[in-house]
């Protein structure tokens, strides 16, 4: 059995009368009834647990999408734009939740997957990279960071605004 609404504009006002919270226990429920019923798409389950603020479900299912998406297929260019997408959620995860070393790394990882086939998604995950760098206290790394966007930027031929506020 099967359940779904019959128009999204039916099933996004019945999600626009939860609470957060009983969105994020919604999310959670789901994420865990997915994985005991085996669902097999790991950015499903992902999002579910990132919509439910379980941080380390959500990261794990995040990076094991981006792995599906690079195995025996790393000079795709499809492969690689979604491994990268899956890495930069997995980073927009862990920094929602404070976990910068983790943020970090999932950024860099997406950066260097987005970089050599689109700059100006490259400049945007630098710049949310330099964000959880500065506020990791890396300062000095989070100019870095914000330089390679500007060259990413200028290189994708992309108006950005960068901007940096030192506290």
């Amino acid at each position: 059995v099967e359940f779904a609404f019959r128009h999204d504009l039916v099933r996004d006002a019945a999600y626009q009368m939860l609470t957060p919270e009983d969105r994020r226990i919604g999310h959670r429920l789901a994420g865990a009834w997915l994985v005991e019923h085996r669902e097999g798409d790991a950015v499903v389950l992902a999002e579910h647990f990132a919509g439910g603020g379980v941080t380390h479900e959500a990261v794990s299912w995040f990076e094991r999408a981006a792995e599906q998406a690079l195995a025996g297929a790393a000079a795709d260019k499809e492969a690689l734009r979604k491994a990268a997408g899956f890495y930069l959620r997995a980073g927009e995860t862990c920094a929602a939740a404070y976990a910068n070393a983790d943020a970090i790394a999932y950024f860099e990882r997406a950066a260097v997957l987005w970089a050599p086939f689109d700059r100006a998604e490259s400049a945007r995950t630098r710049l949310a990279l330099a964000r959880v760098r500065e506020r990791a206290g890396e300062r000095e790394r989070a100019v870095e960071a914000v330089r390679r966007a500007g060259d990413d930027a200028v290189a994708a031929n992309a108006r950005a605004e960068l901007r940096v506020e030192i506290l």
